[in-house]
C-alpha cells in the first residue's frame, strides 16, 4: 500500500517541484531573501505581512494537502476492503500516520532539492549553505509540515474534501497573518531561535504533534460508533 502510494504521488512531485522553483525564484531574485531566509518564510516561520509572502507559506499548505490526498481517500475514506483485510479501523489510522510521515519526508527533501536548483539561477553559490541552519531548517520544517498533515488528517475525519480544504486553507490564511506576531518558543513553525530556545520549542512541536495523534484517535473512533 504505501509502495502504490508513493508511486501516485510521483506526478505530483513534478508538479511540485515546478511550483517550488517558481516561488523560490520570487522570493530569491523578486523580493531580495537569502536562500534560507526564504525557506523560512515557505515553511512558515518568517513574518508575512504582505500578499505576495504570504502566498509562499499558502503554496506550501496546498502542496502538502495534495501529497496526503491519496493516502487520505485510500486508508480513511474509501476504504471497506483495507477494513475487511485488516479488521481495526484504528491500524488503517496508524498506517496513514506513518505514510504521512514518508511523504513528508519526501517533501520536505523536494523543498531543498528545489531551492539548490534555483540557487544558480538566482547567482547565488550553493555552497555558501550554512550547513547547520540548513539541518536546523530542514528538521523544523519537516515537523510544521507534518502538523499541517496533522490538522488535514484531523479535517478529513470530521468533513468531506472540499470542506477539508477550505479549512486548510482558512488555517494557513490565520497562521500567515499570525507571524507577524513573535510567538518565541510557542510556535510549531521555524522562526529564527536559538540555544536552549530552540530545544525548548523542538520538544513543544513534538508535544503538539502528539496530541494532534491522540485526538485523530479519538476522532476516529468516536466517528466509528455513530
Amino acid at each position: 500500500m504505501s509502495g502504490k502510494i508513493m508511486k501516485d504521488a510521483c506526478p505530483l512531485y513534478a508538479i511540485a517541484v515546478c511550483v517550488l522553483l517558481l516561488t523560490f525564484l520570487e522570493l530569491i531574485k523578486v523580493e531580495h531573501y537569502g536562500a534560507l531566509k526564504a525557506v523560512r518564510l515557505f515553511f512558515g516561520g518568517s513574518p508575512m505581512g504582505r500578499p505576495v509572502l504570504m502566498m509562499g507559506f499558502l503554496l506550501n499548505v496546498a502542496l502538502i494537502q495534495c501529497m496526503n490526498v491519496n493516502p487520505i481517500r485510500y486508508l480513511l475514506k474509501n476504504n471497506t476492503y483495507l477494513l475487511i483485510r485488516y479488521g481495526k479501523r484504528e491500524i488503517l489510522l496508524l498506517k496513514l500516520f506513518v505514510n504521512a510521515f514518508f511523504l513528508n519526508v519526501a517533501y520536505v527533501a523536494l523543498v531543498f532539492a528545489a531551492l539548490g536548483l534555483s540557487m544558480p539561477l538566482c547567482g547565488l553559490d550553493v555552497s555558501a549553505l550554512a550547513c547547520v541552519e540548513t539541518a536546523e531548517l530542514a528538521g523544523r520544517g519537516f515537523l510544521a509540515c507534518l502538523f499541517c498533515s496533522l490538522v488535514q488528517i484531523v479535517c478529513s475525519i470530521k468533513w468531506e474534501e472540499q470542506r477539508t480544504f477550505m479549512a486548510m486553507m482558512a488555517f494557513a490564511i490565520v497562521c500567515a497573518f499570525l507571524s507577524c506576531r513573535n510567538p518565541g518558543v510557542f510556535t510549531v513553525f521555524p522562526v529564527r531561535l536559538a540555544g536552549p530556545g530552540l530545544f525548548l520549542n523542538i520538544a513543544l512541536c513534538i508535544m503538539c504533534l502528539a496530541a494532534g495523534i491522540d485526538v485523530s484517535l479519538r476522532l476516529y473512533q468516536k466517528k466509528g460508533e455513530e
